[in-house]
This record gives C-alpha cells, sequence and structure tokens, in this order.
C-alpha cells in the first residue's frame, strides 16, 4: 500500500473548532484514510 500526495486547490484550510479552547485549527488534509471527525 502506498502513500500519494497531490495538490488540490481550496478556499481555506482552516476550520471552525467547538468545544475547545481555541476557535480555529489548521487542517491540511482531504480525506485521509483515518476518516477522523475534525478532517
Amino acid at each position: 500500500m502506498g502513500v500519494e500526495y497531490g495538490e488540490e486547490l481550496c478556499h481555506t484550510a482552516l476550520n471552525r473548532v467547538r468545544g475547545m479552547d481555541f476557535a480555529w485549527s489548521l487542517n491540511p488534509y482531504m480525506g485521509c484514510v483515518h476518516r477522523c471527525t475534525f478532517c
């Protein structure tokens, strides 16, 4: 199983965070195999 990296244009990589001590997170990943709820 290999890993593929690709460039993807997006509007923003910033995500609003609720229930934490901070308001924003930076998430450069899209569609990873882990399928975390914060992705």
